[in-house]
């Protein structure tokens, strides 16, 4: 009996163990999961593992920490972003020269001298390899080395912005505070690890991952310890995913004005259309919703429209688009002046990616110009063809006449009007995005 009972207990406790294994397996475990298949994926994927891995070490310096933090703060970049090229050279970054870089007073170069250093105490072949720096490093070890010389080629991917290696930080604006200047003035106090990032090397397309979270061993020392990442843990830890590719913010200046301006004013999406975790920045992050404008007003009447007439980017964040959304202030020009006899104009919304292709297309209805130099009213087609690996969020044919008509305040369509105190009609609301569209 004595026997029984004690491989019973034995085997209960095995079978725990096992179970608990497989929860802990299942965690990164995302069906939706996509991984790189060709060989340029692969390759990209190593190199940002690589990178990852070294700034293991480069984070654990906090003046290094500090620089990688304002340079995402300081909105050079779309979508919380930066790109290595700049953190590595930064006499030749454009963003060191902002104002807003400039307000955090972070060391420059702090980052660029631990990163080579690092690299060159470990095995990185490929990271060696694609900075094409080995040489040079070899024979000249003085501190302002990274700063003094420019290697930048862009004609090499790791430097390029589409296919140049970037940290992006989601849910930043949630740690801004932590890492103000006044709190780096305490940086050198063991506190600081506290806000020290989850590093995470983006080897696939999906919302949860895999990451290397640090863990104080004693007041001077940490580790980096396997965790399993997704949106709730970015929104409560600080989190940088290593991956590929940043914009650069782009303002969208206004036209002059004219009669009848429709402005693209306030949106909000509340739908995560990219993945958390991606080896491209435009398949991964905050959405880049595209909102297209299309007409064919005074174009011949045997022709077609093949290309839209305006296309305003808005990039958005994470946290921007999380649980219900939140209004985002847009107000760049959807048309300067919408003619009162350009009858109809096409809408457009989708959210652009790197692959796969989506078409609008149909009819509408406008004033078109004769062979003989005359006008009249006719129908017209439209085809255009945009990248999005999603349905297209939006698209529709505006009446000029029932726009104006409906557009404050005026259209029973159960979204209500924003902001309160200027009544501009929200538009499809039971869609992943909502939006207005005032006038001027």
């Amino acid at each position: 009996m004595k026997q029984l009972t004690t491989s019973f207990v034995f085997y209960f406790l095995l079978s725990i163990a096992f179970l608990s294994c497989r929860k802990n397996l299942n965690q990164d475990d995302d069906p939706s999961a996509i991984f790189p298949t060709t060989e340029e994926e692969k390759n990209q994927v190593a190199l940002i593992k690589e990178v990852a891995s070294i700034l293991e070490t480069v984070y654990q310096d906090p003046y290094a920490y500090y620089e990688v933090n304002t340079t995402i703060y300081s909105e050079y970049y779309d979508d919380e972003r930066v790109l290595l090229k700049d953190l590595l050279f930064p006499n030749y970054s454009p963003l060191y020269k902002t104002e807003k870089f400039l307000s955090f007073k972070a060391e420059k170069g702090r980052f660029s001298k631990v990163f080579f250093e690092t690299m060159n105490r470990g095995n990185f072949p490929l990271l060696r390899k694609a900075l094409n720096v080995l040489s040079q490093i070899g024979r000249d070890n003085s501190r302002d080395f990274t700063m003094a010389t420019s290697p930048i080629d862009t004609s090499i991917e790791i430097f390029s912005n589409s296919k140049g290696v970037s940290i992006y930080f989601p849910y930043s604006e949630n740690f801004s505070v932590p890492l103000t200047v006044s709190y780096f003035d305490k940086v050198n106090t063991p506190p600081y690890i506290t806000y020290l990032a989850t590093i995470v090397s983006a080897d696939r397309e999906a919302d949860t991952g895999p990451g290397r979270e640090p863990k104080k061993i004693n007041s001077d020392s940490l580790k980096f310890i396997e965790v399993t990442i997704s949106d709730t843990y970015a929104e409560s830890k600080p989190t940088h995913i290593v991956g590929v590719g940043a914009v650069p913010t782009v303002s969208i200046p206004l036209q002059p004005q004219s009669v009848d301006v429709v402005f693209l004013g306030n949106i909000l999406c509340n739908t995560q259309y990219d993945r958390l975790i991606s080896f491209s920045s435009l398949n991964g992050g905050g959405p880049e919703l595209r909102f297209m404008r299309g007409d064919a007003y005074m174009q011949q009447v045997n022709g077609q429209i093949t290309n839209p007439q305006a296309t305003l980017p808005v990039n958005l964040s994470r946290k921007d688009c999380r649980s219900y959304g939140r209004w985002k202030k847009i107000y760049a020009q959807w048309d300067s002046n919408w003619e009162p006899s350009n009858l109809n104009q096409i809408f457009g919304i989708w959210e652009e990616d790197n692959s796969g292709t989506k078409t609008m297309s149909g009819t509408l209805q406008t004033t078109l110009t004769t062979q003989g130099g005359g006008t009249t009213v006719n129908s017209i087609g439209y085809s255009f063809t945009v990248t999005t690996k999603d349905p297209i969020i939006r698209q529709m044919t505006w009446n000029r006449e029932s726009f104006f008509l409906y557009n404050r305040g005026g259209l029973n369509n159960g979204c209500g009007t924003w902001p309160a105190a200027e009544q501009w009609t929200i538009y499809d609301c039971s869609q992943g995005v909502r939006y207005t569209l005032p006038t001027q």
